[in-house]
């Protein structure tokens, strides 16, 4: 959304600058929504979130009582598949007109999709994602893969990992009843929390990175990156001339033995090549024998289309990035993207670089 709705709330003094700054890391870690993530941290209600927005987008609220007595015959008018699809949910259906909740009622694509697919006249309004999340559940059996439920009579801070639908009940029963299902309003006033799988991307990255204390930390994050986009991933070090492994996605070995396994350049035609050039490698590799032990230790795919980054500070090389299998499309397509990735990694190790310096380590 254009509205910057961190910096609105703290402008109105609805939250302060410390609670904002946490409910991003949580955004960061359990995703969701920004609003999301403030109600259930109980920084803000829903119905507070949800006037808000509607007077900042000019677009009427939903009430949330609306949420409770949905018609069938609205419910009726999107598939499942569609609610699934845009996190969106009818309130009701008059005259060929639908009142459609959506958490970003400015997507006009979405408007425009749904009137054509349905046939009728859309007519969105403002809801907080949680009520909605709340609907796509009870009335299209739309669960969330995994979820924290509060343990009964414990403290704030404790929860247990269950399983969602039908692991709910087993859980119940092993635990004697210590956890249970939470009612429509528990699940606002409650810390539960969503763990959605979603792309780790240069946004999030650049925000773990500004606070980075390790080396090992920014690899990390070069990791997670690469795993985003490739069945397997490999990030290297370079210590002298001998490239050594350091982090891995998706391979069959383990950190401890990863760290053991180097391949000097001088052996290498591959990484020789990334090297010397420092430019992306992407397609096929050509594999000397030295690079095809490499692959076949760490457990790497010699067959599929690779991209190979080098990591430089400096303008010094001083680790790669290789990414083996794209999820999707071909290795290059997002070789910009890629670019300013290893940028920001660089310079994360200059700043610990200079940090060392400053406090004379």
């Amino acid at each position: 959304m254009a509205i910057r709705l961190g910096d609105l709330l703290v402008k109105q003094g609805l939250i302060t600058e410390q609670q904002l700054e946490e409910a991003l890391r949580n955004q960061e870690m359990f995703g969701g929504r920004l609003g999301t993530n403030l109600v259930e941290l109980g920084y803000v209600t829903e119905r507070v979130l949800a006037k808000l927005l509607s007077e900042q987008l000019h677009i009427p609220c939903a009430e949330a009582a609306e949420f409770d007595r949905i018609a069938p015959a609205a419910l009726a008018a999107i598939t499942r598949e569609n609610v699934e699809k845009h996190k969106v949910i009818p309130l009701g259906l008059a005259n060929r007109q639908m009142r459609l909740a959506m958490s970003d009622p400015t997507d006009l694509r979405v408007v425009d999709e749904l009137a054509f697919t349905t046939g009728l006249s859309v007519k969105p309004v403002v809801a907080p994602e949680l009520l909605i999340t709340y609907a796509m559940e009870r009335y299209y059996g739309i669960t969330r893969s995994t979820r924290y439920l509060r343990v009964a009579g414990a403290a704030d801070a404790e929860f247990q990992v269950v399983q969602a639908a039908g692991a709910l009940a087993a859980a119940n029963e092993a635990a004697n009843a210590g956890v249970r299902i939470e009612r429509r309003d528990e699940f606002f006033d409650q810390g539960r929390r969503e763990f959605k799988e979603q792309r780790f991307d240069l946004v999030q990255a650049a925000q773990v990175l500004v606070g980075v204390q390790a080396q090992d930390e920014v690899l990390e994050v070069a990791r997670r990156y690469l795993a985003a986009d490739f069945r397997q991933a490999l990030v290297l070090v370079l210590h002298g001339d001998v490239l050594v492994g350091w982090e891995q996605s998706g391979a069959t070995i383990g950190a401890k033995d990863l760290r053991r396994v180097a391949v000097p350049l001088a052996k290498s035609t591959f990484f020789r090549l990334v090297h010397e050039t420092r430019y992306p490698s992407v397609g096929q590799a050509k594999l000397s024998p030295a690079d095809q032990w490499l692959f076949k230790t760490v457990g790497l795919a010699a067959n599929e289309d690779v991209l190979c980054l080098p990591l430089l500070v400096n303008q010094q090389v001083v680790g790669m990035l290789l990414g083996v299998g794209p999820l999707k499309g071909q290795a290059g397509d997002r070789l910009a993207d890629y670019d300013t990735l290893t940028k920001k990694l660089s310079y994360a190790f200059q700043i610990l670089l200079l940090r060392r310096r400053i406090l004379g380590q």
